[in-house]
């Protein structure tokens, strides 16, 4: 079952109970009240493709192998000026 937050009219305070999608909750858990809405609450939707998360090293390695294509290039311009 989900867990739904609520909010008290009366006392202010914030509760959660477990109920089916259709119903609703009564009163106030604290002080019994009938004024309690429902809050909304924020959902993330993790089915959905996840962000790339670099590994250890995954930078160093970058900066190694573009440093290694600076070289022969460098290399290759020193070779022609000879």
């Amino acid at each position: 079952m989900p867990t739904y937050v609520y909010e008290c009219h009366d006392c202010f305070e914030q509760f959660e109970v477990s109920h089916g999608m259709t119903e609703t909750w009564p009163h106030c858990e604290w002080c019994k009240s009938e004024k309690i809405d429902r809050k909304p609450l924020f959902f993330t939707n993790l089915s959905k493709t996840k962000l790339k998360k670099n590994r250890v090293g995954d930078l160093t390695k970058d900066f190694i192998d573009t440093s290694k294509e600076a070289l022969r290039d460098y290399k290759k311009d020193l070779e022609g000026e000879r």
